[in-house]
């Protein structure tokens, strides 16, 4: 599954049309287009509804931050977020024997579609502004039938939680750390572990936004079925049966951890403790 997300607040979203070549638009769908409603938006989650002119038209819709957007949009100029998608499914096609847009037929949607979240992870991030964008498309040739409509919309500011969590470290390990944690309430938070200089630092040195840290994390979780998305609540003590890291002595980790749930997302900024492998 592809890596995405969206976010909210509607201020003033507007729909709009991406420049397309006209050498990339079949003529045949030309009087198609969308209308794109956000609406429910909270800090984690909005309803999402795609309603196209003409419910025998396929088309493909996604979501992700303004920020990819609008870097993803300008690798190809004749595509746009088209070359986006195109890329992700080659990758598809290569390993099935097969061409790009047959791989996209398989997602591609008809009629009015309605969900409550395009990402993977079921969670949005606060304050963050996203783009959902819908288009037609020939699933014989990989032709646009439609301009490319988007919708922008951004998510409340955070809804900050009192939790204040401490953590301790009180035993290293060659595959982590036994560690405690206290906290002040009951507000559920997020543990992740990993390796300061391949990933902490990278992230750190760039001054990137809090939530791009947390949720690559959550992400990373999501896709390692070893590990999973797992949120507590409370005090408790970890062993590396818990959080278990590769095997290895003298490498420094890092445990990353925020005040973090299902209704509001991130509800915190994360902190960092750190410590090396015995």
């Amino acid at each position: 599954m592809k890596k995405r997300f969206l976010g909210i607040a509607i201020l003033s979203a507007t729909v709009l049309f991406s420049s397309c070549k006209k050498d990339n638009v079949d003529d045949s769908h030309q009087t198609a287009d969308f209308d794109i409603v956000v609406d429910n938006i909270t800090q984690a989650k909005a309803n999402i509804k795609i309603i196209p002119s003409d419910n025998d038209m396929p088309y493909y819709y996604y979501a992700m931050s303004k920020n990819k957007y609008e870097i993803e949009k300008a690798k190809e100029e004749d595509l746009g977020i088209l070359g986006f998608e195109k890329a992700w499914y080659e990758q598809i096609s290569v390993a099935n024997g097969t061409e790009w847009y047959q791989e996209m037929a398989k997602d591609l949607k008809k009629g009015v579609q309605t969900t409550s979240s395009i990402n993977p992870l079921g969670y949005l991030f606060p304050d963050s502004t996203y783009v959902v964008y819908a288009f037609g498309l020939d699933s014989t040739n990989g032709t646009l039938t439609t301009p490319i409509v988007t919708r922008e919309f951004t998510t409340p500011p955070m809804h900050k939680s009192e939790n204040d969590i401490t953590i301790t470290v009180t035993q290293t390990y060659d595959n982590g750390a036994d560690f405690s944690v206290k906290t002040t309430n009951k507000d559920k938070y997020y543990i992740s572990m990993q390796q300061k200089e391949r990933f902490v630092d990278w992230y750190l040195s760039r001054n990137l936004e809090t939530y791009m840290l947390v949720e690559k994390l959550i992400r990373s979780d999501f896709n390692n079925p070893e590990r999973g998305v797992h949120l507590y609540s409370g005090d408790k003590d970890f062993t590396p049966e818990d959080i278990r890291v590769k095997q290895a002595s003298g490498i420094e980790y890092v445990i990353i951890y925020c005040s973090f749930d299902e209704e509001y997302s991130l509800r915190s900024k994360p902190k960092y403790v750190y410590f090396t492998t015995k």
